[in-house]
């Protein structure tokens, strides 16, 4: 039958049976997708030659032979073949399309025609039909053979006379020499090399055309003696062999060039989509398989997933959590829907009908649950095994060809991938290091000269830069589109990462704080605090944008969107920490009033400690004497500070003291900078002296009339008992509150250990507001100053607090009136300061003690007087439902052995019940609520001192992602450090179509 017939196909001349034809064909030369109108023009001629060999039932040999029996000649022993034949020379041409190759060129023969591959290819729409009925002499390139040509010539001659048949077989040898270059090839749409192909086929049909017609003409001559026929033959055979010599080593040339050259499978390769929304129902061939399963699932993540409008509730939309859950669910971008990837290649059908609608009709527990437990789908797991076991299939075990060009395509691979991991490696360097991307021009720029730099010592970098212009588009990822795909995809996974910490943890509280930057917009920073599975306090920045409204109200719904978007549940949102600025902290319009408004249930405020411990500092010193001294420290700063000349002759005399320091402003936010400009001038106070005496002295000659008079003035105003007096002072105060600001500032930090730092600082200012001697210790130390630097004390405190009697009037004996001495009005001053620290610092003590209710008792030297009272407040507040058991999971941990005197911290108390938490399930509970209760709004002001860093005048104009981004990777370093660059790479290149393979897919 003709569908069991083999004939070689037309396009890579492999043997195939007609019926396995289209299989074929799909497999070894469909590019894209099955191209109909394509196929059927190469089918048409492969079942014409099928037909020819299956209607042919007379080898060539048989021929002469009855040519010989007519001729009463003995029989010519001759192994010549045919390849293709028609041989009803009595049937009729119908043709369908015979209009359109009446222009081509053909030969008439009788009852034969032969067709030019000129018409062939002139006729793209030529089909099946057209060759029905038709005896075609159809001519293909490669092996130059005529189908019918040669052959039907003997049947003419064997039954017409000698002289006619002489005279066929000239005109046939005629016609064909002059058409060589009508030769062509039968393939739609040939790429580059066709030249070569045209050459040798081109020879070959001269060779096979001419030189046998010739040769089988003289077999037909009866005058022409056998001798002399076989003599004629084996020259002719001799030429032919130096001839095909020729071609087999063109043929080698061409061959060796295009194993050498790009991979055209590759490329087909590569424009397969992904997505399985494109083409879901198409049928893969094999190398299209493999790549899409060395791919794997098609799974992007995106913050917020689009609605179904077409349902009833329209809330219904697909999440990332899915993949979790489901190993093989994939997600198309392009229609919105989930698909089963194991079904979608190897099933028929059922990966499609359970991915259009399954997350959107039934829910997750509905059709994915059904499918993804189907016996079809594990028929399909089972396909997607077996095939990856047969990953090296018998094609590719068989042919050398596609075994190198494997191997060379994972060779490259691996270059790519090594050199995509260095690139991002310098990107994440560079965002670590709050360092530009870009300069002037892009060979200037940061990440183009960190490139080059490593490329001189990685052999691997310099091939990869050296071998830019032989690859595909140039591409060298480096571009500014491309440092902005770098940019993202670790800003992404850094924060990806930190939310999904985020999302395990049982409860979590939110710091806001907002600030302008260089463009002067008004950036909104969200920090959250949590507690992690290992019982660790952490603080993640999630999100830094410009806001329009500085309201109560929309700063709170801001604050509540931003944790929706980012599928933060609100039901674990415990607390909330801002700054005390009205809009933050009001009591009935800020944001701490207005977020529990919002979310209908009351949210713990906590203010920021360490801006409590700067508010109580500054209250206290509101003191004349005090404010006087702050105003001089600051008028020094500027002094100095605004002068190159005045500077460096500061910095002279600097140099006989190493421990001399810079005077310091003292109008900066931060918190230390009060203690800090303190600090400075009393280490270099004779220095400071020296200097400004030394300007008043000049002549005139180096420094102007002004800078005379502003030194003059700072020399009085320093050259004081009552100055040095009070900067001692506040220097020996500063430093207990600066210490405890510092503290304030840590992550690790819990609420009830900040309470008790604050309760011991409160003790420390206490013993030294009650310690007389100490107080004495001051007075004596800035006498010794002073008169060192050549200042009288006694004189100074008698001009400024001379003695005033009262008139008689008032007091009949005024000579009895107290008098203040220097030493007791010193004393009420440093005693005014520290009562009204000591005043502060206990408020805030008591509103914390407030706002954490009986759960400060959780702190280890207080467990012992927990009782069932401070259990049930406890369990109300951390959401325990039986607290008798926190109160017996509280006894059984302070008797046991691990419970010792040494243990004094919540986190040493919290490591111990971490250990052993499935016997403490409750007190693991009521702990995370404590260590998730913020402290200060320090990660806020952390995250817009890189804020001033990254987007300053030269960076002035980039967009509120790229900035986050860029912002989030210095302040996450510990994410961003356990990043593997290789997962990163495999994330890049499934982003989108890449037009290089990474190693991680082969």
């Amino acid at each position: 039958m003709l569908s069991n017939s083999v004939s070689a196909c037309l396009l890579c001349h492999t043997e195939v049976l007609t019926k396995n034809f289209k299989r074929h064909y799909e497999i070894q030369h469909s590019l894209i997708q099955f191209d109909l109108k394509k196929y059927e023009s190469v089918y048409s001629l492969f079942k014409a030659k099928a037909i020819g060999k299956e209607t042919h039932k007379r080898t060539t040999t048989q021929r002469i032979d009855s040519f010989f029996q007519k001729a009463k000649k003995p029989r010519l022993e001759s192994t010549i073949e045919t390849t293709d034949e028609c041989t009803n020379t009595n049937a009729q041409i119908q043709c369908e399309n015979a209009s359109s190759l009446s222009t081509g060129t053909s030969i008439t023969l009788p009852s034969t025609i032969i067709i030019s591959t000129q018409q062939l290819n002139d006729n793209d729409n030529l089909r099946f039909n057209d060759f029905q009925t038709m005896k075609s002499k159809a001519e293909y390139n490669t092996n130059s053979s005529i189908i019918g040509g040669k052959h039907d010539i003997l049947d003419t001659c064997s039954s017409q006379p000698q002289s006619i048949a002489d005279e066929q077989c000239e005109s046939y040898h005629k016609d064909m020499t002059n058409k060589n270059d009508e030769i062509q090839f039968i393939v739609p749409n040939a790429e580059e090399g066709v030249t070569q192909r045209v050459l040798v086929g081109a020879k070959l049909k001269v060779l096979l055309d001419i030189d046998l017609v010739t040769l089988i003409g003289r077999s037909c001559d009866e005058y022409v003696s056998d001798e002399v026929f076989l003599t004629e033959t084996r020259e002719q055979l001799s030429d032919m062999k130096e001839k095909i010599t020729k071609i087999l080593e063109i043929c080698d040339e061409q061959l060796q060039i295009i194993e050498t050259s790009a991979d055209i499978g590759y490329l087909r390769k590569r424009m397969v989509p992904l997505d399985p929304g494109i083409q879901s129902s198409r049928k893969y061939n094999r190398s299209e398989l493999r790549y899409l399963v060395e791919n794997g699932p098609y799974r992007p993540v995106v913050k917020v997933y689009p609605k179904d409008e077409s349902m009833r509730k329209s809330t219904n939309r697909f999440t990332s959590k899915w993949y979790d859950e489901y190993t093989f669910l994939e997600y198309s971008d392009s229609t919105n829907a989930a698909y089963c990837f194991v079904c979608r290649l190897f099933g028929s059908g059922p990966g499609w009908e359970q991915g259009e609608d399954a997350w959107t009709k039934g829910g997750k527990k509905g059709k994915l649950d059904k499918h993804f437990n189907s016996k079809s789908h594990h028929a399909s797991i089972q396909k997607y095994l077996n095939f990856k076991l047969i990953h090296n299939n018998v094609d590719m075990m068989l042919d050398k060809n596609l075994q190198e060009m494997e191997q060379n395509q994972i060779q490259q691979s691996m270059t790519n991938q090594t050199a995509i991991t260095m690139l991002i490696d310098c990107a994440r360097f560079l965002m670590r290091q709050n360092l530009a991307f870009r300069g002037d021009n892009d060979e200037d720029s940061n990440f183009f000269q960190i490139v080059n730099f490593l490329a001189k010592y990685n052999p691997v970098m310099a091939k990869w830069l050296q071998g830019r212009k032989n690859r595909p588009y140039k591409i060298h990822y480096m571009s500014n589109d491309s440092q902005n795909e770098f940019i993202k995809l670790l800003g992404g996974k850094v924060q990806v990462d930190n939310l999904n910490e985020i999302r395990k943890s049982i409860f979590y509280s939110v710091m806001a704080d907002t600030t302008p930057d260089f463009s002067r917009k008004e950036m909104f920073s969200i920090c959250i605090r949590y507690c992690s599975e290992n019982l660790e306090p952490k603080e993640r920045l999630i999100s830094i944008k410009e806001v329009v409204t500085k309201t109560g109200s929309g700063l709170s719904k801001a604050i509540i969107n931003e944790l929706n978007d980012l599928e933060l549940d609100c039901e674990r949102l415990i607390s909330q920490s801002y700054d005390y600025a009205n809009n933050m902290s009001g009591r009935w319009n800020g944001v701490q009033a207005k977020l529990s408004e919002h979310l209908g249930r009351n949210i713990i405020y906590i203010p920021c400690q360490a801006h409590r411990s700067n508010t109580v500092i500054k209250h206290s010193c509101s003191s004349l004497e005090v404010a006087k001294l702050f105003s001089v420290l600051q008028s020094l700063y500027n002094y100095f500070t605004s002068s190159t000349k005045r500077l460096s002759l500061l910095n002279e005399k600097y140099k006989s003291n190493i421990f001399a320091l810079i005077p310091k402003t003292t109008s900066t936010p931060r918190w230390s900078a009060t203690f800090k400009s303190l600090k400075a001038v009393y280490e270099s106070y004779v220095e400071i002296l020296a200097a400004l005496s030394d300007i008043v002295d000049d002549d005139g000659s180096y420094f102007d009339k002004e800078s005379r008079s502003e030194a003059d003035i700072l020399l009085d105003n320093i050259k004081k008992f009552e100055f040095l007096s009070n900067l001692i002072f506040m220097k020996n105060v500063m430093a207990n509150t600066n210490s405890l600001t510092t503290i304030l500032q840590k992550q690790e930090l819990d609420l009830i250990t900040a309470s008790e730092i604050m309760s011991v600082t409160v003790s420390l200012l206490k013993t030294m507001r009650n310690d007389d001697e100490s107080l004495h210790n001051v007075i004596k130390l800035s006498e010794k100053i002073s008169v060192k630097n050549g200042i009288d004390p006694d004189l100074e405190f008698s001009v400024k607090h001379r003695r005033r009697k009262p008139p008689r009037r008032i007091d009949d004996n005024p000579n009895t009136a107290h008098q203040f001495t220097r030493q007791s009005y010193c004393i009420k001053n440093y005693r005014e300061v520290l009562d009204n620290l000591i005043l502060g610092y206990s408020e805030v003590i008591k509103n914390i003690e407030g706002n954490v209710k009986s759960i400060s008792k959780l702190l280890p030297s207080r467990l012992s007087s927990f009782d069932i009272k401070d259990a049930q407040i406890v369990s109300d507040m951390v959401r325990i439902k039986h607290h008798e058991l926190l109160l017996s999971e509280i006894h059984i941990l302070t008797k046991s052995e691990s419970f010792t005197d040494n243990v004094t911290k919540v986190r040493d108390l919290a490591t111990i019940i971490n250990q052993s938490k499935q016997h403490y399930p409750n007190l693991f509970i009521a702990y995370s609520f404590l260590l998730s209760l913020p402290v200060t709004v320090a990660s806020n002001e952390r995250s817009f001192s890189r804020l001033k860093l990254i987007k300053n005048r030269l960076r002035s104009t980039m967009g509120d992602e790229r900035l986050f981004h860029l912002i989030l990777c210095p302040i996450e370093r510990d994410t961003l450090d356990s990043q593997c660059v290789t997962e990163l790479a495999k994330i890049w290149e499934k982003n989108k179509h890449r037009r290089m393979p990474l190693a991680s897919f082969f």
